[in-house]
């Protein structure tokens, strides 16, 4: 794909060991894989003009959702954490689709820099230990509610993506660019174009 100038693309939803997404891809429209129970607790999906992020139960498919993702971790609604205290502690690079108030939608990555192999000029790769560094599934869902004026996106709603090995973010402008590189690929992606 030959994706518009500018535009943003981000890690998509989990994916099983023979390549095929878990839950629910839909691009343009048609659906490439179905909105399935173990695919994860959350769909995000834009509907004309408005993206959302909600609960697989609460994802009701119209002629009118073009776009939506499934995946594991539905980390924010209503501006507050969705993780449990006894949430899992382990360490790894992370990605997510978060909305803010406006309705602004932020793809982010977070990594700890033991993360990155190699880092030239606006290139990050990532290696191993991006599966071993970086925040919590608890304090990266903090991270994504604090404030814009505090490092956070104020997020009201957020999915957590395919993080570890497969975080990754493309950001492209006519001016500027950067990469975050996976250790390993990605079989999906978000894409968005930038206005």
């Amino acid at each position: 794909v030959s994706p518009p100038r500018p535009f943003a693309a981000i890690d998509g939803g989990f994916y099983d060991t023979d390549g095929e997404p878990m839950g629910l891809v839909r691009t343009e429209g048609a659906d490439r894989a179905p909105l399935t129970a173990r695919g994860g607790s959350g769909v995000f999906f834009v509907d004309g003009e408005r993206a959302r992020v909600v609960h697989q139960d609460d994802f009701a498919p119209s002629p009118s959702i073009r776009e939506a993702l499934q995946s594991v971790d539905r980390l924010v609604d209503g501006g507050e954490s969705l993780v449990s205290p006894t949430a899992s502690a382990r360490r790894a690079a992370r990605s997510a689709v978060a909305i803010d108030a406006d309705g602004a939608v932020h793809l982010v990555v977070a990594f700890d820099e033991r993360a990155i192999a190699r880092e030239d000029d606006a290139r990050i790769e990532l290696g191993p230990d991006s599966t071993r560094t970086g925040p919590t599934i608890g304090e990266w869902a903090t991270l994504l509610t604090r404030p814009a004026s505090e490092g956070g996106v104020s997020a009201r709603e957020a999915l957590g993506l395919d993080g570890g090995y497969s975080t990754s973010l493309v950001v492209k402008s006519d001016a500027r660019a950067l990469s975050v590189v996976a250790y390993r690929a990605t079989i999906n992606a978000l894409l968005v174009t930038l206005e």
